[in-house]
């Protein structure tokens, strides 16, 4: 479904009419919001994976493919035109921000926001306060971005600031099943039950040639906990390199990816396996 069964819709009636009402979204990151991570991140609870940052005329090429474009306008090196993409696309734009030391500064900037005028700013911790101010201040849905690391963060976040969903960055990034249940178990959790399959997890999300050092920053998020301790492992990941290539050794395999160097990974994942497995095999003999 997209706007163009409705019109130009905003606010509330794009959140619920086209949106569907998400609450758990994973929010626009520079170097790690590629397609292939959105991807994942959809199977695993992720309502509304939001695309980063495109100017004018990249928005353009996916108006008519897409719901609303949304502007990550949350780094400071980063000056995002949200009245100029209202003004020339056919479906709605939506931004998301970071909050400024107080509280009034804050929700003039949300208000801004609101009639689509303009600029973003400033790194800094989420203050579930200040969105909660901004919330009750404005007439258009919220998303609170912004100490989501474990899924009991996601209740307590919604009901400190009342925002109608949450977006989380880096804790998604270090745990893609966030948003599945599955948290970040405060007791180890039996490797069994978060299995996947690897090769068809390859085939089916490196073929969109995701960008070799998204690839290996992801990596090294999800493994961080291992690394950490393995010190030898985290030293070989870091040298890999690894890049995509199309290949078309028969007819049927005309136009997909192969990676060079991608076996580097799979060595490094699997003896970080074996190892963690190891580990679990000691510490129920104890």
């Amino acid at each position: 479904m997209t706007t163009t069964s409705y019109g130009k819709l905003g606010g509330y009636e794009l959140y619920c009419q086209v949106l569907g009402n998400p609450k758990y979204i994973v929010a626009p990151m520079v170097d790690q919001s590629e397609l292939a991570w959105r991807k994942l991140s959809r199977r695993y609870g992720a309502q509304c994976p939001i695309l980063r940052q495109r100017l004018l005329a990249a928005a353009k090429v996916v108006e008519n493919h897409c719901d609303a474009v949304d502007l990550n306008i949350g780094c400071p090196q980063e000056i995002a035109k949200l009245n100029t993409l209202r003004q020339h696309l056919s479906i709605p734009a939506t931004a998301k921000f970071r909050v400024f030391p107080t509280v009034e500064k804050t929700v003039e900037y949300a208000k801004m926001l609101e009639r689509a005028e303009q600029r973003g700013q400033n790194t800094g911790l989420a203050d579930w306060a200040k969105i909660r101010a901004v919330k009750e201040a404005v007439s258009v849905p919220g998303f609170a971005n912004g100490n989501i690391l474990f899924q009991s963060d996601i209740a307590a976040c919604l009901a400190a600031t009342g925002a109608d969903g949450v977006l989380s960055a880096e804790g998604q990034l270090y745990n893609p099943a966030l948003f599945h249940g599955l948290g970040i178990p405060s007791s180890p959790t039996p490797l069994s039950n978060l299995e996947e399959k690897g090769e068809t997890k390859h085939d089916e999300y490196m073929s969109d040639a995701p960008p070799p050092s998204g690839v290996k920053g992801h990596l090294f998020k999800i493994t961080r906990p291992g690394l950490a301790k393995e010190l030898d492992l985290r030293e070989r990941l870091g040298r890999v390199k690894a890049n995509p290539r199309k290949i078309a050794e028969s007819d049927n395999d005309e136009g997909k990816i192969k990676w060079e160097g991608w076996d580097q990974y799979e060595d490094i994942v699997k003896e970080m396996k074996a190892r963690m497995q190891r580990d679990e095999e000691a510490d129920h003999s104890h």
